[in-house]
């Protein structure tokens, strides 16, 4: 089996959470597992959102909690 690395990372505001996204989004590869867990309003969406542009996404990326 593969390494696992459990990172915890702390922002404070939107828009730090989307820019971590990204960050993270451009680093990973395929095969790469993300697992966010988090209460409603922990910033789940707005960091799928930076990991997403990161990847090159250009479509809009909302949660299904909001629909």
């Amino acid at each position: 089996m593969g390494q696992h690395l459990i990172l915890e990372l702390i922002t404070y505001s939107a828009a730090e959470t989307r820019q971590l996204g990204e960050r993270l989004g451009r680093l990973l590869q395929p095969g790469h597992v993300v697992a966010l867990v988090g209460e409603l309003g922990a910033g789940k969406t707005c960091l799928t959102q930076g990991i997403a542009r990161g990847l090159g996404v250009e479509g809009p990326v909302t949660s299904p909690t909001f629909i």
